[in-house]
Formats: structure tokens, C-alpha cells, sequence
């Protein structure tokens, strides 16, 4: 999933996919179609996963800095993807998030399509994965 830029499609394949197209008039998330209830934005296949997930949520921004810092950032993603990727939040059994400026130097082998898509076009994104999550019969320490 692609936010932020307007010029990228974006999936998320996690047993269901959704198209995301963030509303270009604010810096907010287009919105949803589901239950019923139509909001722009995104197109929406299959039902909600119940496992427990991973969620990633990466934003290349420009500048020195980053503007938004990364709660502020992850909350309102968070609550978007409930009915669409996965039944409720409370499934994120692990979570990673990066603040990485698009100036920088990578490197882009076997990135995803989309992601390289959206570095294409050259202005700031977030990058949304999500996955099944992690076993957790190993601890982090």
C-alpha cells in the first residue's frame, strides 16, 4: 500500500488485497468501500484475515526531516486497514515503522513493484506491508 502519492496504486496481499489512492486535497487516506458504507479509494477483495500480523509502515519523506513522527503517523493506517486487511487492530502482534529519507541512497533488488513505482515518481510516500505475524516461541530480548 502506497499513501501519499496520488500517482501510485498500491496492494497489500495478506489472503485479501486492497487498492489504496490517498485523497490528493488532503493528507489524509481516501478512504474505504465496505460493509457497506462507501468511502473513496479503495477497491476491497475477500474478507479480513482473523490470524495475528506484522505490520510495516515505512515513510520516505522529504527534507531533513521527518514532518510527521512515527504514532502519529501509524494510528490513523492502523484504523483504516480494520474491516479491510484485518478484523480489528488488536491482531498487530508485531509491528515495525521507519522514518527514511527519499534522498537517500538504496539498494532495490527484489523490492516490490509498487515500491519502486512510487520512488519513480519522486515525491514523498509511505510504504504500508502486512504480513502474517511472526511465531513467537522465541523472545525478543
Amino acid at each position: 500500500m502506497i499513501v501519499g502519492n496520488r500517482d501510485a496504486t498500491a496492494r497489500i496481499h495478506c489472503r485479501r488485497t486492497a487498492s489504496l489512492a490517498p485523497d490528493p486535497q488532503s493528507s489524509q487516506l481516501a478512504g474505504v468501500e465496505t460493509a457497506g458504507t462507501r468511502r473513496r479509494g479503495i477497491r476491497v477483495e475477500g474478507a479480513p484475515v482473523r490470524d495475528r500480523i506484522k505490520l510495516v509502515v515505512i515513510n520516505y519523506y522529504a527534507g531533513p526531516i521527518a514532518v510527521l513522527d512515527d504514532d502519529n503517523m501509524v494510528k490513523p493506517i492502523r484504523d483504516v486497514l480494520i474491516g479491510l486487511v484485518y478484523v480489528d487492530d488488536g491482531q498487530i502482534a508485531d509491528m515495525a515503522t521507519r522514518q527514511t529519507s527519499i534522498d537517500g541512497t538504496f539498494r532495490v533488488r527484489l523490492w516490490p513493484l509498487v515500491l519502486l513505482q512510487a520512488f519513480a515518481v519522486g515525491r514523498p510516500f509511505v510504504y504500508v506491508k502486512v504480513e502474517l505475524g511472526p511465531d513467537h516461541a522465541e523472545l525478543l530480548t
